[in-house]
C-alpha cells in the first residue's frame, strides 16, 4: 500500500530506491543484536576490569538471575511514556533475551540501586542518532557515577555522529553498539552519486525528495531528512528511529506509512 500511494514514475522511482537501501531489522535481528550486546559488547569494553571479567563468556545466563549487582536501564526522557521506544527495549530484552525483569529499573532508582550495593549500570536503547538526546539525558544522572559505579551505554544501533559526540562529551562512560552506521549510510549520503539505474544521480533524487516532502506531508514539516539531518532508511520491528526519513514513518497530511514511529 505504501509503494503504490505515489502516483508519478519519479515518485515511485524515489520509493524504489527508498525500499532497495531500507534497512529493517526484525523481532529474531532484534533479538541477536541484544545477544551480541550482551555477550560481545559489554566484556570487551570491561575486559580490563577484574571484577566484571569474571561474567566473560556468561552474561546471558548471568543477566538471568535477581541476585547480581548489575542494572538496565532504559534511556528515557522527561514525558516518555510506557509506549516510547527505551522503555519497549527494556521488555524485549526480557522477553527476547532472558534478562531478569527485577534488573530493570527507571533512572530515578538509580541512587537506590547504588546503595544496595549495585556496581554496574547498563543504559539501553534501540537507536543512537545524533547523541544530542542521550547527552541531555546521561547529563541528569551523570553525578550518581564514581569509582563504585560503572555506566556502560550499549544501543543496538549507533550512528558515528552520535558516538564521536557522547565519546567526546562523557569520556568515564563506556559506550559500544553491536551494529553502527556512518555518515555514507544515509539515503543521500556523501559517497552516494549515481543511482543505480547508472542515469540518474542522487542530487537530483534529493531534489525530488524535498519536493515530494513538500506536497506530500506539507511545508512545515520539521526535519526533512530526519532528526538532526542524517537521512537513515533504519528500522525495527518495535519502532523506528526519529533520524529515518519522515516519508517512511510520518502520519502528516495522511502520508501513508510503510514504519510505525513507535
Amino acid at each position: 500500500m505504501w509503494f503504490h500511494s505515489f502516483s508519478s514514475l519519479e515518485e515511485r522511482y524515489l520509493a524504489a530506491i527508498v525500499l532497495d537501501s531500507l534497512a529493517f531489522r526484525s523481532a529474531d535481528q532484534t533479538k541477536a543484536l541484544m545477544i551480541q550486546g550482551l555477550q560481545r559488547c559489554i566484556p570487551q569494553l570491561l575486559m580490563n576490569n577484574d571484577y566484571f571479567d569474571k561474567y566473560r563468556g556468561r552474561w546471558l545466563e548471568t543477566l538471568s538471575k535477581s541476585s547480581v549487582p548489575i542494572r538496565l536501564v532504559p534511556v528515557l526522557r522527561n514525558g516518555d511514556g510506557p509506549g516510547k521506544s527505551g522503555h519497549v527495549v527494556c521488555r524485549e530484552y526480557s522477553r527476547l533475551v532472558g534478562v531478569n525483569n527485577k534488573l530493570i529499573i527507571n533512572p530515578q532508582d538509580i541512587s537506590a540501586a547504588k546503595a544496595d550495593g549495585v556496581k554496574l549500570i547498563v543504559f539501553v536503547d534501540d537507536f543512537l542518532g545524533t547523541g544530542q538526546q542521550f547527552s541531555k539525558f546521561y547529563a541528569q544522572v551523570r553525578g550518581e557515577f564514581d569509582e563504585s559505579l560503572t555506566p556502560v551505554y550499549i544501543p543496538l544501533c549507533a550512528h558515528e555522529t552520535g558516538m564521536y559526540k557522547v565519546r567526546g562529551d562523557f569520556p568515564e562512560l563506556y559506550l559500544s553498539a553491536p551494529e553502527s552506521l556512518s555518515v555514507c549510510d544515509g539515503l543521500f549520503g556523501e559517497d552516494h552519486e549515481v543511482c543505480p539505474d547508472g542515469v540518474n544521480t542522487y542530487s537530483s533524487l534529493k531534489d525530488l525528495y524535498i519536493e515530494l516532502m513538500r506536497t506530500r506531508l506539507g511545508m512545515d514539516i520539521d526535519e526533512p531528512f530526519g532528526y538532526g539531518g542524517l537521512g537513515m532508511v533504519y528500522g525495527f520491528s518495535h519502532a523506528t528511529p526519529n533520524a529515518t526519513l519522515p516519508l517512511l514513518w510520518s502520519k502528516k497530511n495522511g502520508n501513508i506509512c510503510l514504519l510505525n514511529r513507535s
